[in-house]
């Protein structure tokens, strides 16, 4: 309940307030060409800019917040998919449930913060890098997924390497 009404003391909450929830409205307020350079923030901008994008089209700050929801689900779900590939499904799960209790994940999911879904795009690179690689487009797929992680997260960087090693590897 308090979550729903606006409280919390977490370092995420303060994040949101303090941080991204004004990032985002002062990008919505230069839609479309918001002055990146000016950045409140010291993350990149691709966050930001998908929010203020939904919230210039209507989405309330509440439903921006189900969007980060969303994004800790599919954090969550992306890493015991990849899981599952390599030990099944139940064996996944419980391996990855402790990602789901993390405070970083929940944190992100909770408030307006870039974690989770630079937790579920990174997944994603790495994931399809290690077990979805299927035909030679996929290095596209992976650098573009790749180049989405770090325009959320710049310390994410490391989630393409396996990418670059699988592209780097094919015959």
């Amino acid at each position: 309940p308090a979550i729903l009404a606006g409280g919390g003391g977490t370092s995420q909450a303060s994040d949101m307030m303090d941080y991204h929830s004004i990032e985002i409205r002062r990008i919505e307020t230069q839609w479309p060409t918001p002055d990146l350079r000016d950045a409140f923030t010291t993350t990149p901008p691709g966050f930001h800019l998908v929010l203020a994008g939904l919230a210039k089209s209507g989405f309330s700050a509440m439903a921006l917040r189900m969007v980060a929801a969303v994004a800790g689900l599919a954090a969550w779900l992306v890493a015991w998919r990849v899981a599952a590939a390599w030990c099944g499904a139940s064996r996944a799960a419980l391996l990855i449930a402790p990602l789901a209790c993390s405070p970083y994940l929940l944190g992100s999911a909770i408030w307006l913060t870039t974690d989770a879904s630079a937790l579920a795009l990174g997944a994603a690179t790495s994931g399809l890098a290690l077990v979805g690689w299927r035909r030679s487009r996929d290095a596209w797929a992976t650098a573009v997924l790749g180049a989405g992680t770090v325009l959320v997260r710049q310390i994410m960087l490391w989630c393409g390497v396996p990418g670059v090693l699988r592209a780097w590897m094919e015959p």
